[in-house]
Order: structure tokens, then sequence, then C-alpha cells
């Protein structure tokens, strides 16, 4: 018998808006890495991507909600140096 894991992106666990932290790093379900440089009174999240091959290579600031932020974060991981 032949067991085939799949993942499955409606049962991935995501992180809560309020546990996400500036300077903190997370990984999105498509693998790319977040890392949050602030968080708007607002409630919006400014945060830098780098990209999912593993790359150094930041991209430019980006701002989004702070629920959409924290839907497509799945995990906090260490940030790139």
């Amino acid at each position: 018998m032949t067991t085939v894991t799949r993942h499955d992106e409606a049962n991935t666990m995501t992180i809560p808006f309020t546990k996400i932290l500036v300077n903190q790093c997370y990984q999105t379900r498509s693998g790319e890495v977040r890392r949050v440089i602030s968080i708007t009174p607002t409630g919006d999240v400014i945060f830098i991507a780098y990209p999912s091959d593993g790359g150094a290579a930041a991209g430019e600031e980006e701002q989004t909600t702070g629920a959409l932020f924290a839907e497509a974060a799945v995990e906090e991981v260490p940030c790139p140096t």
C-alpha cells in the first residue's frame, strides 16, 4: 500500500494578526519570506519580501492590510541575512 501526502492549503494554519511582530520574518504559503518593517496605526503591514527560491535579494517595501498579511503567513522563520 502506498500513501500519498498532499499539501492542502485549506488546512494550512495561518498566524493570527495579533501575533505578527515587527522585525520578524514569516513564510507564506507560496514559500516567500516576508520581513515586517512596521505596522501602521490602521493595521496595515509594511514588509519586504524575499524570493521563495531562497535568494537573499530583497524586493521593494510593500504594504497590505494586516488581515491579508496574516492570512498568507503560515509560520515564523529566521530572517535572511
